[in-house]
């Protein structure tokens, strides 16, 4: 069994990413947010950010019940969806992409998610000040992570075939 993280703060095309690897080789997506809410992980709303806050003791556990599962029904490469890069211990994952987009893309991405400005401006923030990549150095062999930026169609293209290549054109599903 094999694991990928795609990480990134919201925008970046974590979903988009790993959907288009899933549908390319096979691969089984895990979507963290999903596994949160199915798993009922979330500790509380936070009601000025419209957004719910996830119980991360509780969510590495889940995930790797999640991921243990797969791996019995067959699953050889599972893509994890995640907003945080260290749900997994670094012997686990195989690689980590740390999505980055530039902070007007960013911007347009989440008003068109119709999110509160304040947590438009706290997520530019956290890519310009790359706290997603700092989190992920601190959880993982540098030798593990590849950072890209994806602020264009012709870049989702580039970062999917590239992955496709780094994770291996094999078909996982079949």
């Amino acid at each position: 069994m094999r694991v990928a993280i795609i990480t990134g703060v919201p925008g970046t095309g974590k979903t988009t990413v790993a959907n288009a690897i899933g549908s390319r080789i096979g691969a089984q997506v895990v979507r963290v947010a999903e596994l949160a809410l199915k798993r009922e992980l979330v500790a509380e709303y936070d009601f000025e950010h419209k957004t719910s806050t996830v119980d991360l003791d509780k969510l590495k556990p889940a995930l790797l019940e999640e991921i243990r599962k797969l791996a019995e029904e067959g699953k050889n490469l599972i893509i994890v969806d995640s907003v945080f890069p260290c749900v997994l211990d670094n012997e686990l994952v195989e690689l980590v992409v740390v999505l980055r987009a530039d902070p007007n893309v960013l911007r347009e991405r989440l008003e068109k998610r119709k999110w509160p400005l304040i947590k438009v401006r706290e997520n530019i923030e956290a890519e310009v000040l790359e706290t997603v990549k700092t989190e992920a150095l601190e959880c993982f062999e540098e030798s593990k992570l590849l950072e890209v930026k994806n602020n264009t169609k012709t870049d989702l293209e580039r970062i999917v075939s590239l992955l496709v290549e780094v994770l291996g054109s094999k078909r996982y599903d079949e």
